[in-house]
């Protein structure tokens, strides 16, 4: 294993401003995938943000150039 999988969520407004939070993390790509399609196909958009989109996305963190997955998300 030489990298990590971090899953991100992304709120868009309809003024277009996007709000990125992370959710979880997958130890491999095939777990990745398969979370932020379920979390796509599931997600539920709540009463108070009316016009938002919301979109799940994952990246590869590598632990070869950060020997710990356990940095900064910002």
């Amino acid at each position: 294993m030489n990298c990590v999988y971090i899953i991100i969520e992304k709120f868009t407004s309809p003024a277009g401003n996007v709000e990125q939070t992370t959710v979880c993390a997958a130890l491999n790509e095939e777990e990745a995938k398969h979370k932020v399609k379920y979390l796509n196909e599931n997600a539920i958009i709540p009463f108070g943000f009316k016009g938002y989109t919301v979109k799940y996305e994952y990246t590869a963190i590598s632990l070869e150039t950060n020997p710990s997955w356990l940095l900064d998300m910002k």
